[in-house]
């Protein structure tokens, strides 16, 4: 697998677990719902790139709260 496409697909499976989760609650959302919608048939998809759901989910809580904590970090200084 070339790197662009571990990255756009690493991408895709942080863009729907994100819009899954919202959608459809954390615990109401399979890794295989995850990976159907990024356009995966691999099922290892997830543990490939995240290691497993949990890293997935950290990976999509980081996503969203890295810039919040830097424009915090900002308002202290």
């Amino acid at each position: 697998m070339t790197a662009a496409l571990a990255v756009g697909t690493r991408e895709r499976l942080l863009d729907e677990a994100e819009r899954l989760f919202a959608r459809g609650g954390v615990e109401g959302t399979t890794l295989s719902d995850i990976t159907k919608a990024a356009g995966q048939r691999n099922v290892s998809a997830v543990s490939y790139h995240f290691g497993s759901r949990q890293g997935l989910l950290l990976e999509v809580l980081a996503r969203r709260g890295a810039p919040v904590d830097a424009r915090r970090g900002d308002l202290r200084a």
